[in-house]
Order: C-alpha cells, then sequence, then structure tokens
C-alpha cells in the first residue's frame, strides 16, 4: 500500500527538488600544481623506486627505505608553538635516510634531494561535540587544501571500537552530484599516490585507523593510477599492513575502472553510490549516470561478483521526498534482488550552499522514513544497513567536505587565508574542539583512540 506523501514546495518533475536562488557559492578555481624537482612525497613509490634504479640500486630496496621513514622520529616544534612553526622536512629526511643500516650514503642522497617525508600539512583539526569525529584540513604543496575525516565507532557487545579514516582521491570533484557539497569546488586536480598516504600518516597522529574508506573529496576512479598505487603501500605487509578488507573505495560509476581495480586489488571492498532505483531519477541526481547508464553499471557489478568472493556495497542517499517512498524501496528491492549486494542507507547530511533545495528524511510518523526502506528491502531478502552519521556539527559526515574551516571557507591558493589558520595565531587551532598533533612520536608509534584526546 502506498502512503500519501506531502508534497514538496517547488518540485519541478525530477523526484521533487528545485533549484535554488541565489547559486551556489564561488569558490577559488586554483589548479594543480606539478611537484618541485627536490620536493616530491617520499611515500610515492613509484618516484623511489625510479630514483633508486637511476642511482644504481636494485628496485627491491624502495620498500626498505619506505619501511625505514615510517618508523623515524619526525621533530616538530612543541605543541605550544606548533601553529607558527614548522619542521625541516628536508633535514628529517636526510636524517632518516642516513640512519638506515646499508643504504650507501651516495644513494641516501640521491633520495633526499628529489623526495621530502611530508608534502602536506594539517593546518587545522577540529573535533565534533560527541567526541567521535576528528576532521582534518590539509594544505597541500601548491596550497590547494583537503579535508580528511577520523570517525570512532563505539564498541557494541562482542564488537570493539574501531576507527575509520576517510581519505581524499582527489581536489574537489568534477561528478556533480546535486547532493555533495565537494562538487561545489569543481575538479582542481588529483592527489598523488603520496599525497594520498600522507593523509593516513597525519591521522595517525590523533588515531590509529583499522578501516581506510576513500569516500572524501574526490572520485576516486578518476584518479585511478594513484589509488591503485596507494592501495599497494597501504596493503604491504612490510608497510602500512592495512588488511585489504578493511579498505573500500567508492565511485558513482566509472564502469572501466571499476572492473580494472577488481583485477588489481579484488581483496580491496568496492562501494557503488547508487542513491536511485531508476534511470530517470539518477540522472537527475548524478550528472554522471549519462555516461555510465544503471543498466550497464548493474552488468559490470555483476561480472564483478560473478566468482562468489565479492559483495558489493550499495550507497543510497535518502532524500526526503525524492526517493524514498515505499515505490521507490520496492523498485530498488526488485533491482538488486538476487544480486551479490548489500545496501548502506544514508540519510541525507544538509548542505545550505547547494544548488538544490534538499531536505533530510523526515522521521514523522505520516511521512516514509529510511526504517521503513528498511524494512521493505529486508522484506525483499536485500541485506541493508543504515549508516550511522558522525560529525555533521563540523561539516564532516558524508556528502559535507567542501573545504572549510570554523567559521571560514578557506580558498584554496589563497596565502592570506592559510596564514591565518596556521601563521597568525595559535588560537586557531586551540579551545574545546580544535586539536594539535603530536610530532614527536614516529608514524608507527601512533595514538591509540580518539576517545583519549
Amino acid at each position: 500500500m502506498l502512503r500519501r506523501r506531502r508534497p514538496f514546495e517547488g518540485s519541478d518533475g525530477f523526484g521533487g527538488f528545485r533549484r535554488k536562488v541565489p547559486s551556489r557559492p564561488k569558490f577559488g578555481r586554483m589548479r594543480r600544481q606539478p611537484f618541485a624537482s627536490d620536493a616530491r612525497p617520499l611515500l610515492d613509490a613509484s618516484h623511489v623506486q625510479a630514483v633508486l634504479t637511476a642511482a644504481g640500486v636494485r628496485a627491491e630496496h624502495t620498500r626498505r627505505v619506505l619501511k625505514r621513514v615510517l618508523r623515524a622520529p619526525l621533530l616538530h616544534a612543541s605543541s605550544s608553538s606548533a601553529a607558527s612553526s614548522r619542521f625541516d622536512v628536508r633535514a628529517a629526511t636526510r636524517e632518516a635516510l642516513a640512519a638506515m643500516p646499508n643504504l650507501p650514503p651516495a644513494t641516501a642522497e640521491a633520495v633526499s634531494s628529489q623526495c621530502v617525508v611530508y608534502t602536506s600539512r594539517v593546518v587545522q583539526a577540529e573535533r565534533s561535540a560527541d567526541r567521535s569525529t576528528t576532521k582534518l584540513l590539509i594544505e597541500l604543496h601548491d596550497g590547494n587544501l583537503i579535508e580528511t575525516v577520523l570517525i570512532q565507532t563505539p564498541s557494541l557487545p562482542g564488537r570493539p571500537s574501531r576507527v575509520t579514516l576517510c581519505v581524499s582521491s582527489q581536489v574537489g570533484c568534477r561528478m556533480g552530484c546535486r547532493f555533495c557539497a565537494t562538487g561545489l569546488m569543481g575538479e582542481r586536480g588529483n592527489l598523488s599516490a603520496g599525497e594520498i598516504l600522507e593523509q593516513v600518516c597525519h591521522a595517525r597522529r590523533w588515531a590509529t585507523p583499522r578501516n581506510i574508506v576513500f569516500m572524501g573529496m574526490g572520485e576516486p576512479l578518476n584518479n585511478y593510477e594513484a589509488v591503485r598505487d596507494a592501495l599497494r603501500t597501504l596493503t604491504d605487509e612490510h608497510l602500512f599492513y592495512v588488511a585489504p578488507s578493511h579498505i573500500t573505495v567508492s565511485t558513482v560509476g566509472v564502469i572501466p575502472k571499476m572492473e580494472e581495480l577488481a583485477r588489481d586489488h579484488p581483496e580491496v571492498s568496492l562501494a557503488l553510490s547508487l542513491h536511485a532505483p531508476d534511470q530517470k531519477l539518477r540522472r537527475a541526481l548524478l550528472p554522471s549516470a549519462r555516461q555510465y547508464p544503471l543498466d550497464d553499471l548493474l552488468a559490470s557489478v555483476d561480472a564483478i561478483t560473478a566468482g562468489g568472493r565479492r559483495t558489493v556495497q550499495i550507497e543510497y542517499t535518502v532524500l526526503d521526498g525524492v526517493n524514498d517512498s515505499e515505490e521507490h524501496a520496492r523498485q530498488l528491492g526488485l533491482l538488486l534482488r538476487g544480486r551479490r549486494v548489500y545496501v548502506n542507507l544514508i540519510p541525507y547530511n544538509h548542505n545550505p550552499e547547494l544548488r538544490f533545495s534538499f531536505r533530510p528524511p523526515s522521521e514523522q510518523q505520516e511521512c516514509w522514513s529510511v526504517r521503513q526502506m528498511q524494512a521493505v528491502l529486508q522484506e525483499m531478502g536485500v541485506p541493508v544497513t543504515v549508516r550511522t552519521e558522525r560529525g555533521a556539527d563540523i561539516a564532516s559526515a558524508c556528502g559535507q567536505l567542501s573545504v572549510k574551516s570554523r567559521g571560514t571557507t578557506f580558498e584554496s591558493g589563497s596565502a592570506c587565508s592559510v596564514a591565518n589558520a596556521v601563521d597568525g595565531t595559535a588560537a586557531q587551532m586551540q579551545g574545546p574542539n580544535l586539536l594539535i598533533p603530536d610530532y614527536s612520536l614516529p608514524i608507527w608509534k601512533a595514538q591509540g583512540s580518539l576517545a583519549n584526546l
């Protein structure tokens, strides 16, 4: 039985959402700049391997170099002056490599002359009111800014507490999903594998993540080579040693790269952002659906899961009055029933800057709710969970990342905005919800829990 729904003011025939006036705010459009020849990320394994090969060192020594760097303490200014000082990354790089046993000095010099331990730095870290979420604002070598998020999941009976790290793969995003704030930035460029891994290193100053999800800024499969190389380093048992099954790559559906990822990293989990049960509504919500239609996406999912070892997560953002009716739930169930997938329902997180008016799903009795959608899918035999959102009060929940700091929208590449955040006053990184990391510890010996901060 279909429930009578409230009319949504301003419906335009595409599921009940309309464009707002004024339109999107203007963000800086600074494009990515190449690395200097003497300052590439030391965690970029392919570049380090090329440097070692040119120096006449066997390629297998690349892993030993990276392992040494990850275990080396990188001294930083004391916490009282952390907001106004930078540690000498070149000196730290030389020190780490010079102390490495059996590495010829000439080789150490060759690597340290072209690579540095860090090419990025944390300019702000903000914690949610419930202490479950910490968002890091990270400045890249060219002045662009990205965000990465640490999320603490509380312990449950039979399951200990764990930390998940949400990393970015691009500066901005060109996919233009109507309900995602990152799309407001446009795509300014890709991150290198080293810059992706540096997010993990920065995050380990606060807590050791058990899970890593590529669900931050950007479409990971539009930056496939860097993401693939980062995954190799993350899953290397001699380096970061993250279990492949604890890593998830999320995509709106770049079909050729989905299938390539399944071949290159068969044990890494894949999440598909579906958000609609039919092609017409999906095209209205996700412009990329024009290039990759729903039928082709599902055929790709079937091919990826054909071996029986992989299950694909289906992400479905629930928008009040748009895609949350009983009919939508039953269409979704018919679409996915019998496939090796499970659905993750994501209640929409409000973004006031978006060009379109959306509302979070209402839990009022007369409205169709997320829990009722879950019940319909369960009744139809489709595995389903509901995502518990954390960090919305600091704009770090799903769909909210758009390079912001407390009270300020940072314009990437603006020397003034970065200087105000870092060099102007330590107060920007102090207070009850703003944190300063401890750089006196090696990356390997990270903090244990966000709750202890």
